[in-house]
């Protein structure tokens, strides 16, 4: 089970435990246990049908639904938040029946308790919107005040580019080059995060992604990361190819270090990475294009992460020069050796 599949997993359990924390709360007013047990119940039902259908949808299906505005996707949620409490509510009440009650309806539920219902629900609706509009785990950053104070640490950092998005983008014209850029962009995501990875920012045809020290060292998540990030687009090749009529490669550098974060911006406000971390990956990056390698890393990265996942091969390339002096060793990373021929 990758990475992604957790957080999701971790996700979905959050919001039915805290929406069944909630209705038991709201049905326990004035003291009522059968209202909290009614609530609990009912609670846990509407949330796991919500976060089921918001979590639970497949790759294809996401890419489609991505395409649509988001006031639409709101007013499509609304009527399915509609269905989920009707269908919870009623099974709400076959498990825990309330007590005869002229202002209760059909399915056990007066008019404050669908309004309650509906409020939550939208909340949940907004908060998942906004969620995937920050990034995973980015929302939760800001609400734990995490990096509301700079702070210094270790992170790597992977920035995949379009190869000769010039040239494309010039072939296929710019609407359609946008088109493109955002499959490209949704293919590259799953890739990173697959492999523990978090989206940090895209920067026209590029996206750096970052990881924590330890969370990108171990099993040589960010390199692979890298490596699955090409390998899909090569099998994504014939939609691309029917879509756009070209084939995408990706380009690919990593390098480790010292940044120091926090938040900055007050109308538009994120999370940012200031630091040698990401700066020297940036060099890497062009680098790596000048000596025609596909996936370069700084030999010190390449060091720590020890045995290199998969089979891959390190191959030392010339320094990097960084000005004063000072230069940064680099490898290229490729796919495994051909085996030798038997004797």
């Amino acid at each position: 089970m990758s990475p992604r599949d957790l957080g999701r997993i971790r996700i979905f359990l959050l919001i039915v435990a805290t929406s069944a924390l909630i209705g038991a709360l709201y049905g326990f007013d004035g003291g009522n246990w059968r209202g909290f047990s009614r609530g609990l119940v009912t609670g846990l039902l509407i949330s796991s049908l919500i976060a089921g259908i918001e979590i639970g949808f497949d790759e294809p299906i996401r890419r489609q639904v991505a395409r649509y505005p988001l006031s639409v996707l709101l007013a499509v949620r609304t009527v399915g938040y509609a269905l989920c409490i009707t269908i919870g509510s009623a099974l709400g009440e076959r498990l825990v029946p309330t007590v005869p009650d002229a202002g209760k309806s059909l399915f056990g539920m007066n008019g404050r308790d669908y309004v309650f219902s509906f409020a939550m629900a939208l909340l949940l609706n907004m908060v998942l919107a906004i969620s995937r509009l920050l990034g995973p785990g980015v929302l939760m950053r800001f609400l734990s005040g995490r990096y509301h104070r700079p702070r210094p640490e270790e992170r790597i950092f992977l920035i995949i580019d379009l190869k000769g998005s010039t040239a494309i983008a010039a072939r296929i014209g710019s609407a359609d080059f946008m088109r493109l850029l955002d499959c490209y962009f949704i293919d590259l995501a799953r890739a990173i995060l697959d492999h523990g990875g978090e989206i940090y920012r895209y920067v026209g045809d590029a996206m750096i992604a970052t990881w924590t020290i330890d969370r990108g060292l171990r099993r040589g998540d960010c390199l692979r990361a890298a490596v699955a990030a090409r390998a899909l687009l090569a099998r994504r090749g014939p939609d691309y190819q029917r879509q756009f009529g070209v084939l995408p490669e990706a380009r690919a550098a990593l390098h480790g270090g010292m940044v120091v974060s926090g938040e900055i911006g007050d109308i538009k406000r994120e999370i940012a990475y200031l630091g040698d971390g990401l700066n020297l990956a940036a060099k890497l990056e062009g680098h790596g294009k000048a000596h025609g390698a596909d996936i370069v890393m700084s030999a010190e990265l390449c060091d720590r992460l020890g045995t290199l996942p998969d089979g891959l091969v390190a191959t030392e390339l010339p320094p990097l020069a960084l000005g004063e002096g000072r230069q940064l060793d680099a490898v290229s990373i490729t796919g495994p050796a051909a085996p030798r021929p038997r004797p």
